[in-house]
């Protein structure tokens, strides 16, 4: 279809045998790549369709437990020659785990 579409603007063009050839061989040139990229093409969409077929389905993720911590306020003190200014500490009661479904 290439080679004739391409005869076809080069006799258009030219009105003789060599512009027609010349016009012949161009379109025979893009009609030939436009066939290989659209071929590399429908190949690679075939090859992702199978990937998606063979593959493993997203994995269920495990659901876990909120983990229980408390707050603890421990006071200023002095120890030896050391001020220790009044902060937060953070017990864990119970941590997080996996849920029992």
């Amino acid at each position: 279809m290439g080679a004739a579409a391409g005869g076809v603007i080069g006799n258009a063009s030219g009105q003789d045998a060599k512009s027609t050839a010349i016009g012949a061989v161009i379109g025979a040139g893009f009609g030939t790549l436009f066939g290989y990229l659209g071929h590399e093409e429908k190949k690679r969409q075939d090859l992702a369709k199978f990937a998606i077929k063979t593959q493993p389905g997203k994995p269920k993720m495990p659901s876990i437990t909120k983990p229980q911590v408390r707050a603890v306020w421990v006071p200023d003190r002095v120890e030896d020659d050391t001020f220790i200014s009044g902060h937060f500490i953070y017990v864990l009661d119970r941590p997080t785990t996996f849920k029992q479904e």
